[in-house]
């Protein structure tokens, strides 16, 4: 499975909120991924539809959370759900759908 991840991303993990009330993004690191451009509506936690523009599979041991931020070129976009592809005893990897966001 780890072939097919020929493109690179960069992760930036889930902001903290300053004293001034500003996000506060942590340094980035870049992994390889397998980007995928699609279009995909799902349900959000409160019941809103979400348009999810684009999905990322990643290596089973990288660490992402909801509302993760990635950026693929010069576009950002934000962890909007996150599943574990298993076989019968290990995640083989981890798809994440993703939803445009500004910079």
């Amino acid at each position: 499975m780890l072939h097919l991840l020929r493109d690179t991303i960069t992760i930036y993990s889930t902001p903290a909120i300053d004293e001034y009330g500003k996000n506060q993004f942590s340094a980035g690191v870049v992994i390889k991924c397998r980007f995928v451009e699609k279009t995909k509506v799902i349900l959000g936690p409160t019941g809103e539809n979400i348009t999810a523009e684009a999905e990322v599979w990643l290596a089973p041991d990288t660490d992402v959370v909801l509302d993760d931020k990635l950026l693929y070129g010069t576009q950002g976009y934000r962890v909007v759900q996150i599943a574990k592809q298993r076989d019968m005893t290990n995640v083989k990897f981890i798809k994440c759908l993703l939803e445009r966001y500004e910079i």
